[in-house]
C-alpha cells in the first residue's frame, strides 16, 4: 500500500487581517491564498515527479526501478489539482474558520483557543490524527507544537481584501483611509460537492453550498463585522441525467420525513448566529412546460419531476413544521427573475424595505481597535437561497450588505449629505462582492459567477449577457463532463471514499 503525505509548496499572500494602528506583530495576520500542493510518496519516490519524462530505452532509464512506469502519474494527481484551484487559504497566526464576532466570544471561555470549528475546516480529515496527537500533549509541549505550524486549518471559499485607501475617496475623515475592507467567505465542508451532484439537505443537517460571508470594515479605531449566510433549499431533492438548460427537479422525500434533518440544520444556525431571517428567491410561478422541470407547476415527488415553485413550497412547507417564532426564524419569498424583469434590478430595494426592521434588529459587530471594547453585537444573520445559491444570491446579498454599510459610514465617516463619495465607497465594495461571487461560483460549478456586472454595477449591459453566455456554455462542460471526477476528489478529502484508508501518524 502507498502512502503519501500532502505539502503546501506554494502560496500567495492576499493581505493581512488586523488593525494597521498596532505595531505588535501579533495582532497582524497574513492571509495565504494555496497556489502550490505536492504529494511525495513515504514508499518510494518513482512517482513524485508529476509524469516520468524519460522514454524507456533511454539512457536514463536505470534511474527508474521499472522501465514500464513510463508515462505513470503521481496518483494523488487529482488531489493536487483540487487544492491547486485557487480557492483554499489558510493564516498561521489566526482562526479563519471562526468569524471575527465569534473569535471574540471565545475568549476566556475557551481554554484551547487553536481548535478550528470543523464545519469550515476543508483538511480536518487529513490533520484528525494530528489533532489526536496534540491532545495527548501538556499544555506546554501543545504550544511548542502549535508554534511550529503542524496543524494549519485550511478553509475553502474567498477572501478579497483591499486597503480602504483605494477604496474610500478623499472626502472621508483621514482614518477612513488608513485601514482596510475584506470579504471572507468560509464554505462548509459538512455536504461539500459538485453542483448537480449535491443539491438539498443529507440527514446530518448539512446542506450544499453552505457558505457564510463576513464582511469586515477595519480602521485604526473600529472593527466593523457583518455576516451572511448562503445555502442550499434544506429539504431532499436532486436534478438527474444530462443537464441541458433549465433542469428538472426531483423531491426524493417528502416534507414530513426532511423534518428531522431541517431541525439539526436550523438548530446549528440559532446556536450560532442567535436569529435567522431566510430571503428565499426561487420563482413563485410555475415554470413553462418543458422548462425548469416544472411541467406546468404539477405537485413534485419523488417519481414526477418538479420546478423552482415546487422546490419553493416545500421550503415553506417545512419552515412550518419547524414551528418556530418569528422572532427566532423568520421568512420573506421574494421571485427575484419576476420583480427584475426587463432589467429592473432597482426593484431589489422592495426586498430591502421589507426585510428592514430585521436588519436593523440584527445590528453588526462593532468593536474597538485599541482597547478590544465591544461596542454592539450581531444578533441575526440573514440566510439568502436561490437555485444554487450563487448568481441571484450575490446580487441581494451585496445589496444587504451595502445597506448595512451605508448606516455605519453615515456620520462616522462622512458628512451627511455627501452622497458621492459614500456611493463611490459602496460601489467599490460591491465590485469586491462580485470578486467574491466569482471564487465562489469556481468552488460549485467550474465557472465564475453570472450576473457579476449586476453585483458590481447594479447593471446589465450586452457586454455582461455576453459574458453570461459564454459562462453558461462553460458551465454545461462542467457539469456534464468533469465534476463526477471533482466530486470524487471531494469525498476523498472528505473521507467519503471507501477506497483511501485514514491517516496514519
Amino acid at each position: 500500500m502507498d502512502a503519501y503525505i500532502m505539502l503546501i509548496t506554494n502560496c500567495h499572500k492576499v493581505g493581512e487581517l488586523s488593525s494597521s494602528n498596532s505595531n505588535d506583530k501579533s495582532s497582524r495576520h497574513e492571509v495565504f491564498r494555496v497556489t502550490g500542493v505536492d504529494a511525495l510518496s513515504l514508499t518510494g519516490n518513482h512517482l513524485d515527479r508529476e509524469e516520468l519524462p524519460y522514454m524507456p530505452g533511454s539512457l536514463d532509464e536505470d534511474y527508474y526501478e521499472d522501465a514500464m512506469q513510463y508515462g505513470s502519474q503521481n496518483p494523488c494527481r487529482p488531489l493536487i489539482s483540487f487544492f491547486q484551484r485557487g480557492t483554499f487559504y489558510f493564516s498561521p497566526s489566526m482562526d479563519l474558520t471562526r468569524n471575527i464576532q465569534a473569535q471574540k466570544l471565545r475568549l476566556g471561555v475557551d481554554e484551547d483557543l487553536r481548535m478550528p470549528d470543523l464545519k469550515f475546516t476543508w483538511n480536518h480529515y487529513f490533520m484528525d490524527v494530528l489533532y489526536e496527537f496534540r491532545n495527548t500533549l501538556s499544555s506546554e509541549s501543545r504550544q511548542v507544537f502549535d508554534s511550529l505550524g503542524f496543524v494549519i486549518p485550511l478553509i475553502s471559499g474567498s477572501i478579497e481584501i483591499a486597503p480602504l485607501s483605494s477604496v474610500v475617496p478623499e472626502a472621508a475623515t483621514p482614518s477612513a483611509r488608513e485601514g482596510k475592507v475584506a470579504i471572507v467567505s468560509r464554505a462548509s465542508a459538512l455536504r461539500a460537492g459538485m453542483r448537480f451532484l449535491t443539491r438539498g439537505i443529507d440527514d446530518f443537517g448539512g446542506v450544499a453550498n453552505e457558505v457564510e460571508t463576513e464582511l469586515l470594515f477595519i480602521t485604526p479605531e473600529y472593527t466593523l463585522s457583518f455576516v451572511q449566510l448562503r445555502g442550499s433549499v434544506p429539504v431532499f431533492w436532486e436534478q438527474t441525467g444530462f443537464q441541458i438548460g433549465t433542469h428538472r427537479i426531483h423531491l426524493t422525500r417528502v416534507p414530513q420525513a426532511a423534518y428531522p434533518a431541517a431541525k439539526l440544520h436550523f438548530e446549528d444556525i440559532l446556536e450560532r448566529y442567535k436569529s435567522v431571517h431566510i430571503l428565499n428567491l426561487l420563482k413563485a410561478v410555475p415554470d413553462a412546460p418543458g422548462g425548469g422541470g416544472g411541467g406546468g407547476g404539477g405537485p413534485s415527488t419523488p417519481q414526477t419531476p418538479g420546478g423552482e415553485r415546487e422546490l419553493s413550497k416545500a421550503f415553506e412547507t417545512q419552515i412550518k413544521m419547524l414551528g418556530l417564532p418569528q422572532q427566532l426564524l423568520a421568512y420573506t419569498a421574494f421571485d427575484y427573475h419576476a420583480a427584475v424583469r426587463n432589467n429592473q434590478h432597482h426593484r431589489i430595494k422592495e426586498l430591502i424595505l421589507s426585510i428592514e426592521g430585521s436588519i436593523r434588529r440584527y445590528q453588526y459587530f462593532l468593536m474597538s481597535n485599541t482597547d478590544g471594547t465591544v461596542f454592539k453585537l450581531q444578533r441575526g444573520a440573514m440566510r439568502t437561497n436561490c437555485m444554487d445559491c450563487l448568481d441571484r444570491t450575490n446580487i441581494v446579498q451585496s445589496v444587504v450588505a451595502r445597506t448595512v454599510l451605508t448606516t455605519y459610514l453615515n456620520g462616522c465617516f462622512y458628512e451627511e449629505g455627501n452622497t458621492a463619495a459614500l456611493d463611490a465607497t459602496l460601489d467599490s465594495v460591491s465590485r469586491l462582492w462580485s470578486k467574491n461571487g466569482n471564487q465562489l461560483a469556481i468552488a460549485y460549478t467550474g465557472t465564475g459567477a453570472l450576473k457579476s456586472e449586476v453585483t458590481a454595477t447594479g447593471k446589465s449591459t450586452f457586454s455582461g449577457i455576453l459574458s453570461d453566455f459564454s459562462k453558461s456554455v462553460n458551465r454545461l462542460l462542467q457539469n456534464n463532463i468533469y465534476d463526477e471526477r471533482k466530486q470524487s476528489v471531494i469525498d476523498t478529502v472528505m473521507g467519503r471514499d471507501p477506497i483511501t484508508s485514514p491517516p496514519l501518524i
